[in-house]
């Protein structure tokens, strides 16, 4: 008995941490809000033809950039609590999607595009790290670039404004609370809602 009470006591403090983020954390009224009030971006829009041209290559080279990764390892650092050593864990992948950051970076935790894809169209990649876009390549030739993204820190909402290469890389049952347009018949520009969870800190 005595050790179910001092168990609870200590996860006490932990419960009612639960407790304050489940309140604080937006309704989806909220969340449509925020995003009836979001506007598409112009700069966005009046790049349409660059982002098809960027988003056909990857599209194109869809399969190449997948079947090159998978198979290979990649290392993540393991953050242990009260321990100031860095441990890595090394995972081989097998996916059907791998994401990339905006500056593509040299690091053993990231997927590497292919170097032949690279050296074949350098001046595409420049493109990608000017306008600060982190992209998402997929098999079956599905795109999708991430360009813009704000958070709302008073209620909890982040906002993403995403383009998508053709209708079957946009899967609108995985997307709860967005808005779309087309800006030609290939991308769909998406501003999706979603719920901040990175901006909440539990103790």
């Amino acid at each position: 008995m005595f050790s179910l009470f001092v168990l609870g006591i200590m996860l006490l403090p932990r419960i009612i941490d639960l407790v304050w983020y489940s309140e604080e954390l937006p309704t989806i009224e909220q969340e449509k809000e925020e995003i009836e009030k979001e506007p598409f971006n112009k700069e966005i829009i009046s790049n349409t033809a660059l982002y098809e041209k960027l988003m056909s290559f990857l599209a194109e080279k869809s399969d190449t950039i997948i079947n090159s990764i998978n198979g290979t390892n990649l290392q993540y650092r393991v953050l242990i609590e009260n321990k100031s050593d860095t441990i890595y864990r090394t995972i081989t992948h097998f996916e059907d999607c791998y994401s990339f950051p905006y500056n593509h970076l040299p690091s053993d935790s990231i997927p590497k595009i292919p170097t032949f894809l690279l050296q074949e169209n350098d001046n595409i990649w420049s493109e990608l790290a000017v306008k600060r876009i982190s992209f998402k390549v997929c098999k079956e030739n599905k795109v999708t670039f991430m360009l813009g993204r704000r958070t709302n820190h008073e209620k909890y909402i982040y906002i993403q404004h995403s383009l998508y290469w053709k209708d079957k890389s946009f899967n609108r049952e995985e997307h709860s609370v967005y808005k779309d347009t087309l800006l030609n018949k290939k991308i769909i520009y998406v501003i999706e809602a979603t719920s901040a969870y990175n901006n909440i800190v539990l103790n």
